[in-house]
């Protein structure tokens, strides 16, 4: 069945693997959002997980990387190199996301057979 059902994972330790499973659709879909972020600098899709929740992605070019930064589950006192002086929501392209975001529309009807 393709619904649109996109996973995304991040690895667990130092190492290990991300993993990004999706349907035909969905990875066509996501493929259709990094091709805008690379062409105009932020891309915005929707997807489900397969419980049938949906939730929207935003993607965004940065011409430099190195300053952002993110936070760890249960971090209290964040441990940062000097460079890391920017939340993913602070980045250039963030603002731009979000707009495309709200306006690609939520995903049609809902794929999971409800109870």
């Amino acid at each position: 069945m393709n619904a649109y059902f996109l996973h995304l994972a991040s690895p667990g330790s130092d190492g290990a693997a991300a993993v990004i499973a999706g349907d035909n659709d969905a990875l066509l879909r996501l493929r259709a959002a990094i091709d805008t972020a690379l062409s105009g600098g932020a891309g915005a899709a929707q997807f489900y997980s397969s419980d049938g929740e949906s939730y929207g992605m935003v993607l965004m070019r940065e011409p430099d990387m190195g300053n952002a930064c993110t936070t760890y589950r249960n971090e209290e006192a964040p441990q940062r190199s000097l460079r890391e002086t920017h939340q993913l929501d602070q980045l250039e392209n963030f603002a731009l996301a979000l707009r495309l975001l709200r306006h690609s529309g939520p995903v049609e009807g809902n794929p999971v057979p409800q109870p």
